[in-house]
């Protein structure tokens, strides 16, 4: 009976830890995610040069 406690426990054990891996993965696949919207939805740098310096030329 206690070896049947023990590999049950065991069993739980590896599930938990199987369980934190996938959830570890999946928020690192989400923050990787967030972090390419966030790149695609800011200019870059150039491009905020572009835009500034066309704002420049229709202001004149």
């Amino acid at each position: 009976m206690d070896s049947d406690i023990l590999k049950n426990a065991i069993v739980i054990s590896e599930a938990d830890i199987t369980f934190e891996d996938s959830a570890t993965e999946i928020r690192s696949n989400q923050l990787k995610r967030n972090k390419r919207k966030r790149q695609h939805a800011l200019p870059s740098s150039s491009d905020e040069a572009e835009s500034e310096s066309e704002r420049n030329s229709v202001a004149k």
